[in-house]
């Protein structure tokens, strides 16, 4: 996690708190002085105070008050530093960002404190202190780094060449493995491109892309990706595995060359109400059905003011599982040379 995602977090949560004293946890594997450093930086205007966790506690929801009240005695220097604690006074509230190893485990970890006499805000006051756990909270736009788009649209350019590739080796092979996709892939049902036709058109348009990495597929365009996500789209889960089967012929798979794939989590979402038996069917619908989710990733991301933000580790995960879905599917057709 970035400090300035957990500094955008802090400022949004800002606007619609009443409370002058808050307490946020970050659970980070990572150094936790450098990122200490890093919040400072980014929080350079802000009442925000980053604190170590270096003591023992937060494990009994009785004790949360002490144990509060020993990490403010801790950062005490700081809190006192003329600058900062003025800028503590004229924000009238503090934000103390604990920086801990380990994931906040506490049922409940709200409860009164008594503010000591040195605190630059209601000294001596009892206060009702929260921690916000923001390890999972912490939302982020759909443009972030995090979801590597860069990476996604890089797995795709490299998936439609390997699909052009391949089905044009099943054509030359066999020009019948390929009719049923052939009659699929088509946007209208009089369509009269040719098979080598489309192949050619999706070839030249990947000619074009200068940077595979700014690669973002549309379903106008005439690649299999594109057309590919146009079928996942346009067809319902119980109608595409028929599609899986007729893009799995075309590309002449057998059970052995897809075995242990990964299937993707929008996969199982987006299942048919019936078990697919058939490996190489199942591998087609998930690539299906990843390449939709993937092509509508990026154009979300393109776009990433029309939408909300989503937690982190959510936007993460997700980018990770479809990349690793699309990196095997490379894999797969990039081993039948």
């Amino acid at each position: 996690m970035k400090g300035h995602h957990v500094v955008a977090e802090i400022r949004r949560r800002a606007r619609d708190r009443s409370s002058s004293l808050c307490f946020y946890w970050i659970a980070s594997p990572a150094d936790r002085d450098e990122f200490s450093r890093d919040l400072r930086a980014e929080a350079a205007d802000l009442p925000l105070c980053p604190i170590v966790v270096r003591i023992g506690g937060f494990a009994d929801p009785n004790a949360v008050a002490v144990d509060l009240l020993r990490i403010l005695e801790s950062a005490r220097s700081e809190l006192e530093h003329p600058g900062f604690s003025e800028r503590i006074r004229a924000a009238n509230r503090l934000d103390v960002v604990l920086i801990a190893r380990r994931e906040l485990e506490l049922e409940s970890s709200s409860s009164p404190i008594a503010l000591p006499s040195w605190f630059p805000i209601f000294p001596s006051t009892s206060v009702t202190a929260a921690i916000i756990d923001l390890t999972w909270s912490t939302h982020v736009s759909l443009s972030a780094e995090e979801l590597h788009g860069g990476e996604i649209g890089s797995l795709l350019f490299e998936l439609d060449r390997e699909l052009v590739r391949n089905l044009r080796a099943s054509h030359l092979r066999d020009h019948r493995l390929v009719n049923s996709l052939h009659d699929a892939l088509k946007r209208k049902p009089d369509e009269s491109v040719p098979f080598t036709g489309l192949l050619s058109r999706a070839e030249k348009t990947l000619d074009g892309v200068r940077n595979p990495r700014d690669y973002r597929p549309t379903r106008r365009e005439p690649t299999i990706v594109g057309r590919l996500w146009n079928l996942a789209n346009t067809t319902t889960a119980d109608g595409l595995p028929q599609r899986a089967r007729s893009l799995a012929n075309a590309l002449d798979l057998t059970p052995g060359a897809v075995e242990g794939f990964h299937e993707s989590l929008v996969t199982v979402l987006g299942r048919p109400s019936f078990q697919l038996e058939d490996p190489v069917q199942r591998w087609g619908f998930n690539l299906i059905v990843t390449i939709g989710a993937a092509c509508q990733l990026l154009t979300a991301a393109h776009h990433a003011d029309d939408y909300a933000e989503y937690p982190l580790p959510l936007v993460r995960s997700l980018s990770r599982d479809t990349r690793q879905s699309l990196d095997q599917a490379v894999s797969v057709l990039g081993t039948r040379r």
